[in-house]
């Protein structure tokens, strides 16, 4: 079984541009070890300013977008699926002294209407003024090992140069719910590593405003 896997996050009023090494298989996707700099993952940052702090957008990622509905459109998040989605995200809160988020149904149904079209770069702000993560990955790839990625990203942050990153999104203080979904896509990767599980996450309010990481991002 070859894995793969790469992730996307939306900042508001930031740029960053960074790529780790170009991925090779993996064994397994629940060994991730300090997952970002995992020679097989491969991470894209991709954003641009906005002149308002309460809309969100990003560039069109790196990897060839697809184009291909999804294989499987489910229609919602189980309530099984929203606890996971919960407790990955405030597991990593706590630790960061963020209060816990609440599920949003309705960022969950703006979640799910672009995961639904199987492009893997950033809804721009079609969606709302929302903050953003994207993960996709082949395998066994599920909703803890997504957000686990993204948490990954933690010991990188940097209190004196603050960049934004999926981490920065997934405990940042200010946001108070969020609502994911998650479709299986072809064309993400090459057809050799199989059909992707493409997850969004979409947060209100939206994080990664570049003047307020002080009092948001707690290392």
């Amino acid at each position: 079984m070859f894995c793969f896997a790469v992730v996307l996050y939306c900042a508001t009023f930031a740029a960053v541009g960074l790529a780790a090494p170009a991925p090779a298989p993996a064994p397994a996707l629940s060994v991730l070890g300090d997952a970002w700099r995992s020679a097989w993952l491969k991470q894209h940052y991709h954003s641009k300013t906005v002149p308002s702090v309460a809309s969100t957008t990003s560039a069109a990622s790196q990897a060839a977008p697809s184009t291909t509905p999804s294989l499987s459109a489910p229609s919602g998040a189980t309530p099984d699926d929203i606890s996971a989605y919960l407790t990955a995200h405030n597991d990593a809160r706590a630790e960061h002294g963020a209060a816990p988020l609440t599920w949003s149904d309705d960022l969950a149904s703006k979640a799910q209407e672009w995961a639904n079209g199987c492009q893997f770069k950033h809804s721009g702000g079609s969606l709302g003024p929302y903050g953003e993560n994207l993960a996709a990955g082949t395998g066994s790839f599920p909703i803890a090992s997504a957000i686990g990625l993204w948490v990954a990203e933690g010991p990188q942050y940097d209190p004196s140069n603050p960049q934004a990153s999926h981490f920065t999104q997934v405990v940042w203080k200010a946001t108070t719910q969020v609502g994911c979904a998650a479709a299986q896509c072809e064309g993400i990767f090459d057809a050799s590593y199989g059909p992707a599980t493409y997850y969004v996450c979409e947060y209100n309010p939206a994080g990664n405003v570049l003047t307020q990481f002080t009092q948001n991002v707690q290392p």
